[in-house]
């Protein structure tokens, strides 16, 4: 049984992602985390040409195809750790 208090900490704590289909959809925050690097940094990348281009939003949240992350990361030689 959950306390009051407790059902913020539960949501704070929930990845930044989501299963649709067969694909993972991750956050900006989601892959600043698993790339070390700032959701602002992530922002900029995504301005780049190369980056995934993100494939929906989840409430007022861009959403990439965790693959899709994963394969740019590993091009360009940045460790993609797993969830």
């Amino acid at each position: 049984m959950l306390g009051h208090g407790r059902k913020s900490d539960y949501r704070s704590r929930r990845p930044a992602r989501s299963v649709v289909g067969m694909d993972t959809l991750i956050t900006r925050t989601e892959i600043a985390r698993r790339l070390g690097i700032s959701s602002e940094r992530v922002r900029q990348l995504g301005l780049t040409r190369g980056f995934p281009e993100p494939v929906g939003k989840r409430k007022a949240a861009l959403v990439w195809r965790e693959a899709d992350v994963a394969r740019w990361a590993d091009m360009r030689r940045r460790p993609w750790p797993p969830e």
